[in-house]
């Protein structure tokens, strides 16, 4: 069985989950509809289903405020440097990360 999810489900599920069992989400909104659409856009181009895993979302992703504090963490001059190593999603209120 499965369940497809609009970007609202998304959301809740993901903030429900970690809210109830972590006492936060590590994600802002804005952050939780870019990751939607990315995996949504995945799920269009290799016309494949992708499996919603809260856990492992949150084990490759982290979202940053800024550019200096993906500098405190990666060894990069800007964000073009980084999207040579791994996959990075700008967005109003900061940047997203997977990690690696």
């Amino acid at each position: 069985m499965k369940i497809t999810l609009n970007v609202s489900d998304f959301k809740y599920e993901l903030k429900d989950i970690f809210e109830s069992e972590y006492k936060n989400c590590p994600f802002s909104d804005d952050a939780i509809e870019e990751l939607f659409y990315y995996y949504e856009d995945i799920e269009d181009i290799t016309d494949e289903e992708i499996e919603f895993d809260p856990i492992d979302i949150c084990k490759n992703w982290t979202e940053y405020k800024s550019l200096k504090q993906i500098k405190e963490k990666y060894d990069v001059k800007n964000i073009q440097e980084l999207e040579k190593q791994t996959n990075v999603i700008g967005f109003d209120t900061g940047y997203l990360v997977e990690n690696y």
